[in-house]
Protein backbone atom coordinates (compact mmCIF):
# COMPACT_ATOMS: atom_id res chain seq x y z
CA UNK A 1 0.00 0.00 0.00
CA UNK A 2 1.22 3.21 -0.77
CA UNK A 3 1.72 5.87 1.59
CA UNK A 4 -0.83 8.21 2.21
CA UNK A 5 0.37 11.88 1.41
CA UNK A 6 -2.64 13.22 3.10
CA UNK A 7 -6.14 12.29 0.68
CA UNK A 8 -7.39 9.48 2.94
CA UNK A 9 -6.98 9.93 6.91
CA UNK A 10 -4.22 11.65 8.35
CA UNK A 11 -2.53 9.80 11.20
CA UNK A 12 -3.93 12.62 13.32
CA UNK A 13 -7.43 11.81 11.90
CA UNK A 14 -7.25 8.16 13.23
CA UNK A 15 -5.38 8.57 16.74
CA UNK A 16 -2.04 7.40 15.65
CA UNK A 17 0.75 7.73 18.23
CA UNK A 18 3.12 10.49 17.47
CA UNK A 19 5.92 11.08 20.24
CA UNK A 20 4.83 11.97 23.37
CA UNK A 21 5.41 15.90 24.12
CA UNK A 22 3.79 18.98 23.28
CA UNK A 23 6.11 20.22 20.39
CA UNK A 24 5.50 17.98 17.60
CA UNK A 25 8.37 18.32 14.97
CA UNK A 26 8.60 16.58 11.75
CA UNK A 27 12.07 15.80 12.94
CA UNK A 28 10.66 14.60 15.77
CA UNK A 29 8.25 11.77 14.12
CA UNK A 30 11.08 10.99 11.50
CA UNK A 31 13.57 9.88 14.06
CA UNK A 32 10.38 7.45 15.93
CA UNK A 33 9.59 6.41 12.42
CA UNK A 34 13.06 5.42 11.51
CA UNK A 35 13.21 3.66 15.01
CA UNK A 36 10.27 1.92 14.17
CA UNK A 37 11.46 0.83 11.09
CA UNK A 38 14.73 -0.83 13.13
CA UNK A 39 12.83 -2.37 15.51
CA UNK A 40 10.46 -3.90 12.88
CA UNK A 41 13.35 -5.47 10.99
CA UNK A 42 15.21 -7.10 13.89
CA UNK A 43 11.99 -8.48 15.64
CA UNK A 44 11.45 -9.80 11.99
CA UNK A 45 15.28 -10.86 11.95
CA UNK A 46 14.70 -12.75 15.25
CA UNK A 47 11.62 -14.65 13.96
CA UNK A 48 13.27 -15.53 11.25
CA UNK A 49 16.47 -16.88 13.31
CA UNK A 50 14.10 -19.50 15.29
CA UNK A 51 11.93 -20.69 11.82
CA UNK A 52 15.72 -21.40 10.35
CA UNK A 53 17.01 -22.93 13.75
CA UNK A 54 13.88 -25.38 13.81
CA UNK A 55 14.76 -26.28 9.82
CA UNK A 56 18.17 -26.41 10.35
CA UNK A 57 17.72 -29.32 13.38
CA UNK A 58 14.61 -30.51 11.05
CA UNK A 59 17.74 -30.77 8.13
CA UNK A 60 20.09 -32.34 10.34
CA UNK A 61 17.23 -35.57 11.48
CA UNK A 62 16.53 -36.03 7.87
CA UNK A 63 20.16 -36.24 6.86
CA UNK A 64 20.49 -38.44 9.77
CA UNK A 65 17.61 -40.74 8.42
CA UNK A 66 18.64 -40.80 4.73
CA UNK A 67 22.22 -42.13 5.91
CA UNK A 68 20.35 -45.33 8.21
CA UNK A 69 17.78 -45.38 4.77
CA UNK A 70 21.29 -45.46 2.41
CA UNK A 71 22.75 -47.88 4.92
CA UNK A 72 19.69 -50.21 5.07
CA UNK A 73 19.19 -50.15 1.39
CA UNK A 74 23.16 -50.94 0.72
CA UNK A 75 22.68 -53.64 3.24
CA UNK A 76 19.28 -55.04 1.28
CA UNK A 77 19.56 -54.78 -2.24
CA UNK A 78 22.69 -56.39 -4.04
CA UNK A 79 21.66 -53.73 -6.77
CA UNK A 80 22.39 -50.88 -4.79
CA UNK A 81 25.39 -49.23 -5.00
CA UNK A 82 26.00 -47.40 -1.59
CA UNK A 83 28.71 -44.79 -2.95
CA UNK A 84 25.83 -43.48 -5.86
CA UNK A 85 23.22 -43.20 -2.73
CA UNK A 86 25.09 -41.70 -0.67
CA UNK A 87 25.85 -39.28 -3.34
CA UNK A 88 22.48 -38.01 -3.95
CA UNK A 89 21.79 -37.65 -0.40
CA UNK A 90 24.93 -35.20 0.38
CA UNK A 91 24.14 -33.65 -3.18
CA UNK A 92 20.91 -33.21 -2.08
CA UNK A 93 21.79 -32.10 1.91
CA UNK A 94 24.49 -29.82 0.48
CA UNK A 95 21.87 -27.58 -1.66
CA UNK A 96 19.48 -27.61 1.43
CA UNK A 97 22.82 -26.08 3.36
CA UNK A 98 23.46 -23.28 0.28
CA UNK A 99 19.95 -22.46 0.87
CA UNK A 100 20.64 -21.66 4.74
CA UNK A 101 23.29 -19.41 3.56
CA UNK A 102 20.84 -17.33 1.88
CA UNK A 103 19.28 -16.97 5.26
CA UNK A 104 22.47 -15.56 6.92
CA UNK A 105 23.26 -13.18 3.60
CA UNK A 106 19.43 -11.45 4.49
CA UNK A 107 20.41 -10.97 8.04
CA UNK A 108 23.27 -9.98 7.68
CA UNK A 109 22.40 -7.17 4.49
CA UNK A 110 19.11 -6.43 7.46
CA UNK A 111 21.30 -5.10 10.16
CA UNK A 112 23.31 -3.76 8.13
CA UNK A 113 19.92 -1.17 6.57
CA UNK A 114 19.20 -1.10 10.84
CA UNK A 115 22.80 0.53 11.08
CA UNK A 116 22.11 2.89 8.61
CA UNK A 117 18.94 3.71 9.62
CA UNK A 118 20.01 4.01 13.26
CA UNK A 119 23.19 5.92 11.98
CA UNK A 120 20.15 8.58 9.86
CA UNK A 121 18.30 8.46 12.89
CA UNK A 122 20.79 10.09 15.46
CA UNK A 123 21.99 12.08 12.66
CA UNK A 124 18.68 14.01 13.03
CA UNK A 125 17.93 13.66 16.24
CA UNK A 126 21.37 15.00 17.58
CA UNK A 127 21.10 18.99 16.90
CA UNK A 128 24.82 19.52 17.13
CA UNK A 129 24.67 16.54 14.38
CA UNK A 130 22.01 17.80 11.98
CA UNK A 131 23.37 20.23 9.94
CA UNK A 132 27.23 19.07 10.25
CA UNK A 133 28.33 17.86 6.79
CA UNK A 134 31.65 15.99 7.80
CA UNK A 135 29.73 14.47 10.38
CA UNK A 136 27.32 13.08 8.33
CA UNK A 137 30.24 12.55 5.91
CA UNK A 138 31.92 9.96 8.77
CA UNK A 139 28.49 8.19 8.88
CA UNK A 140 28.47 7.47 5.28
CA UNK A 141 32.28 6.29 5.58
CA UNK A 142 31.35 4.38 8.47
CA UNK A 143 28.57 2.51 6.45
CA UNK A 144 30.50 1.51 3.14
CA UNK A 145 32.93 0.51 5.41
CA UNK A 146 30.80 -2.26 7.23
CA UNK A 147 29.46 -3.39 4.07
CA UNK A 148 31.49 -6.85 3.90
CA UNK A 149 29.68 -8.38 0.72
CA UNK A 150 31.08 -7.33 -2.78
CA UNK A 151 27.06 -6.80 -4.11
CA UNK A 152 26.94 -4.74 -1.08
CA UNK A 153 29.74 -2.46 -1.86
CA UNK A 154 28.31 -2.58 -5.64
CA UNK A 155 25.05 -0.84 -4.94
CA UNK A 156 26.28 1.44 -2.07
CA UNK A 157 28.82 2.83 -4.69
CA UNK A 158 25.82 2.86 -7.74
CA UNK A 159 23.14 4.75 -5.47
CA UNK A 160 25.94 7.16 -3.60
CA UNK A 161 27.48 8.11 -7.19
CA UNK A 162 23.86 8.47 -8.53
CA UNK A 163 22.37 10.47 -5.39
CA UNK A 164 19.15 8.70 -6.67
CA UNK A 165 17.70 5.63 -4.95
CA UNK A 166 14.58 5.33 -7.32
CA UNK A 167 16.32 2.67 -9.72
CA UNK A 168 18.63 0.56 -7.82
CA UNK A 169 20.56 -1.69 -9.66
CA UNK A 170 19.69 -4.90 -9.40
CA UNK A 171 21.51 -7.95 -7.65
CA UNK A 172 24.73 -9.27 -9.62
CA UNK A 173 23.74 -12.63 -11.07
CA UNK A 174 26.98 -13.10 -12.53
CA UNK A 175 27.96 -13.96 -9.02
CA UNK A 176 25.19 -16.67 -8.08
CA UNK A 177 27.58 -19.81 -9.88
CA UNK A 178 29.66 -19.20 -6.83
CA UNK A 179 29.01 -21.42 -4.15
CA UNK A 180 29.63 -19.20 -1.02
CA UNK A 181 30.97 -15.64 -0.59
CA UNK A 182 32.99 -15.36 3.12
CA UNK A 183 31.75 -12.50 4.39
Amino acid sequence: MPYDTGTEKTAMQNKAPLPDHDEWTHLDLTTTLLELAVVQIKHAMADNDESMMALAEAHQAIGNKLQAIATALTAVSADADPDDTQSNINQNLGQMIMAFQGHDVLNQRLEHVCETLEGVKTHIAEESLRDNQQAWATMVDGIEQRYTMKDERRVFKTVMRKGDGSNPPAADKADDDSDIELF
